[in-house]
């Protein structure tokens, strides 16, 4: 056992991590939207965006030499988005990226290009992380998840503006890993305009990232293989 074990357990464990509700009004008076719902953020460019981020803390596991081997991930959500854009707006709904991941996002903003790609890699060319324009490599993803949604006039209104699901994808390689955390991202990237008429708003619904996983002891040259793997990746825009 290493010097500084941590005396963790083999076998398997259910993690759980949430993330709250983000409610945005827009006021009489134009503003951008808020923090002020703890680590929810608001981003610029392109493209605005509403982001939060949390990890599974594994370094236990991974100072005594554990493996974790993800083998169930789910999301669970306590309602629906809502969204109601200006009146003039050319764009309606919402891209929604739920995704745990080895490498952390910076989520403050524009000085992350890793981060910017991804807003600008939805929005241009309707590529989710992991696939050919990056930014981070298939084994960096252990689980992702983009969903689409719109109006639908049967359902939709101005006055509760609930969305419709379109389409959505899953992405991710759900690979074993040495990680001492997963970082939990989520990102909502509105696709209408928030500036101009009062009464706007955006809801995003609180949610739940649930991973089953088991730990487990792996062979020396295995395990060491892996932690180089994962080394190298999360290092390899440094």
């Amino acid at each position: 056992m290493p010097e500084d074990s941590t005396g963790a357990l083999t076998g398997p464990r259910l993690m759980v991590k949430e993330f709250q509700n983000y409610n945005w009004e827009q006021a009489v008076t134009p503003a951008p939207w808020q923090d002020s719902q703890g680590n929810w953020l608001w981003g610029g460019g392109v493209q605005g965006w509403i982001s939060s981020e949390t990890y599974f803390d594994l370094s236990g596991y991974n100072r005594d030499d554990l493996t974790t081997f993800p083998s169930s991930i789910s999301v669970q959500e306590s309602g629906s988005f809502r969204i109601v854009e200006d009146t003039n707006s050319v764009r309606t709904g919402a891209i929604v990226l739920d995704m745990i991941t080895e490498e952390r996002f910076d989520v403050s903003g524009l000085a992350h290009l890793k981060f910017y790609d991804i807003i600008t890699n939805m929005w241009y060319n309707e590529t989710a992380p992991g696939f050919n324009l990056g930014p981070l490599e298939f084994q960096q993803i252990i689980y992702g998840r983009m969903r689409m949604f719109g109006h639908d006039s049967t359902v939709w209104t101005t006055a509760q503006g609930n969305l419709t699901l379109l389409n959505e994808t899953q992405f991710g390689s759900g690979s074993p890993t040495t990680a001492s955390k997963l970082w939990c991202t989520r990102i909502v990237i509105p696709l209408g305009q928030f500036v101009i008429t009062p009464e706007t708003f955006i809801i995003v619904p609180a949610s739940r990232y649930i991973m089953s996983a088991t730990i487990g002891k792996e062979k020396d040259l295995t395990f060491l293989m892996r932690q180089k793997r994962s080394f190298e990746l999360g290092t390899a825009s440094d």
